[in-house]
């Protein structure tokens, strides 16, 4: 029975990178993209909420939210070139002090 929770869960799991980078003193810029295409806009979003919470572990507050498209070119042998559009989120949080 174990084994197969955590089958199932890894079947879940989405790819994803959110980057954190700092802007100014406790204000992040957290940027986050999925490598997955069947990743949402929400979870995207989810995703970079949660990478805010990583870096500001007192708590944060969302200064801006922007929401867009990322997209990534690959080759593919037999058709040639696949393009795909990402859901991409940044957030601008400022940390809480503790």
């Amino acid at each position: 029975m174990r084994m197969l929770a955590v089958l199932f869960l890894a079947g879940c799991a989405h790819a994803y990178r959110a980057e954190a980078t700092a802007i100014s003193d406790g204000r992040y810029m957290i940027r986050s993209v999925p490598d997955d295409e069947q990743v949402s806009e929400s979870l995207a979003t989810r995703y970079a909420m949660q990478r805010a919470g990583e870096v500001c572990v007192a708590g944060y507050d969302v200064l801006e939210n922007k929401t867009g498209v990322a997209t990534s070119t690959e080759h593919v042998a037999v058709f040639g070139r696949r393009t795909t559009e990402l859901p991409e989120v940044t957030l601008v949080v400022r940390c809480r002090t503790p």
